[in-house]
């Protein structure tokens, strides 16, 4: 069926150009079916919001800038790794976005730190929320850059936005004391505005004042070397530096560690499990 020239310039004036793709199929079918008008229209406009939710959907996966594209379904929950699947298929409820947590993905290369950060950030993205996934060093390369041309608040700004930031490969490399200052700066911002995960293989890294100071005592993110301790780290308490350690692991044990962090509590590492 052809669509009038006239009802296509009024559906570009109402900014409804994208129905016209599927409308000759659909007055085919409605007409085949003797489906009532008001259920004709319905049909057409679902049509163009479907339309505009994957556009928009496609938009907000293009400006996150992940390097793969990696999803929830297609993790493989049978892999040989050892960690707390029940705390990990709770994040996919994305209710830590709700509650502005945070989240650390650790472990040794090749465990799947970045997949579940990257699926994580696709969920979100599903969700109709803006999502950014940078390499450590390409944030700290921005931040450096843009001290040249007077750019570092719109730079920050663009951190800052989206309500999840995926920061991967932290900690490959030690931190000087501008870069550190860097890292402040940006979770400093996003303290109880937004989520951001981190993943880290590190085997040592030891950064003070990392997280934000905003908690009423100073905070540390301290982690220490994974043939003793998988995953460490700190959060406000009554005392002013408190820390939370693992239980000792051997040399060889590959575990990757889930944490979580959020405003005003101590967080404990998930219990590992197979």
């Amino acid at each position: 069926m052809e669509i009038q020239t006239s009802l296509k310039t009024v559906l570009k004036r109402l900014r409804l150009s994208g129905i016209l793709h599927t409308l000759p199929d659909r007055f085919v079918y409605a007409k085949k079916t003797k489906m009532p008008y008001q259920d004709m229209l319905e049909l057409i406009l679902q049509d163009e919001i479907d339309r505009r939710d994957h556009k928009g959907l496609q938009l907000r996966l293009q400006q996150a800038q992940f390097t793969e594209e990696q999803t929830f379904e297609n993790f493989d929950w049978d892999a040989p790794v050892t960690f707390d699947r029940d705390r990990v298929r709770d994040l996919f409820s994305l209710a830590f976005i709700q509650r502005r947590e945070d989240v650390i993905f650790m472990g040794p290369v090749g465990v799947g730190k970045t997949f579940l950060a990257s699926a994580l950030g696709h969920s979100v993205c599903r969700a109709g929320k803006k999502v950014l996934f940078l390499r450590a060093d390409s944030l700290l390369k921005e931040l450096h850059q843009s001290r040249a041309d007077h750019s570092t608040d719109k730079v920050l700004r663009r951190f800052i936005a989206p309500e999840l930031l995926i920061i991967d490969d932290f900690g490959l490399r030690p931190l000087d004391r501008l870069q550190s200052n860097d890292i402040y700066e940006v979770l400093i911002e996003r303290h109880k505005r937004s989520s951001t995960i981190l993943t880290t293989c590190a085997r040592k890294v030891s950064c003070p004042t990392l997280v934000a100071s905003t908690f009423r005592t100073p905070c540390w993110l301290t982690v220490a070397p994974m043939t003793s301790s998988p995953f460490c780290f700190v959060t406000g308490t009554d005392s002013p530096v408190a820390m939370l350690s693992s239980t000792a692991l051997s040399p060889s044990t590959t575990r990757p560690s889930v944490g979580i962090f959020s405003p005003g509590r101590t967080i404990i590492r998930s219990p590992v499990r197979t």
